[in-house]
């Protein structure tokens, strides 16, 4: 088993609330909120909503989720707030439903499902991509977003790509 390191400067730092995180980055980034759906977590698409609408931040922020049903009561809530669709399986016809736009775990991005879902009018989301030759791949797919722990390298790649494609 691999020993997990964590650094000592950051002993005893808890983790932010939703509420927090928002508070520190209104108007200045947009943000992806997760909502990872269990039963002890009963009402989280109200609470969560209710944190975007105090916050204003219904353009600056999409919600995402792995449960559609989540997502489907995220938009009966607030229809202007923009969903994407986690998928971690290629089953089925998973690009007809109704949502946004649609993250994909990197191993399901190719250029037919980039295709299919375009045709939908819909964007393609790649999750989660670290490494820099992955992530060039994902750019010359033509993906339309890349979420990565990274962003530095995907900042640079970003830049190469413009200037190549000049």
């Amino acid at each position: 088993m691999q020993e997990v390191f964590f650094s000592k400067e950051y002993e005893g730092t808890q983790i932010p609330t939703l509420e927090e995180v928002v508070n520190v980055c209104k108007d200045k980034v947009k943000l992806n909120i997760e909502i990872k759906k269990q039963d002890k977590n009963e009402n989280i698409e109200e609470k969560v909503i209710n944190i975007v609408k105090k916050y204003n931040i219904q353009n600056q922020c999409v919600i995402t989720c792995l449960n559609y049903e989540v997502l489907q009561n995220i938009k009966k809530l607030d229809n202007s707030i923009k969903v994407g669709y986690l998928v971690a399986m290629g089953e089925g016809e998973f690009y007809n439903l109704d949502v946004d736009f649609f993250g994909l775990e990197t191993s399901l991005v190719n250029e037919n499902i980039i295709n299919l879902i375009h045709n939908k009018g819909k964007k393609v989301v790649a999750w989660t991509v670290n490494k820099q030759d992955d992530m060039q791949y994902m750019i010359n797919l033509g993906v339309d977003n890349i979420i990565t722990n990274i962003p530095q390298v995907l900042r640079d790649n970003i830049v190469l790509a413009s200037k190549l494609k000049k």
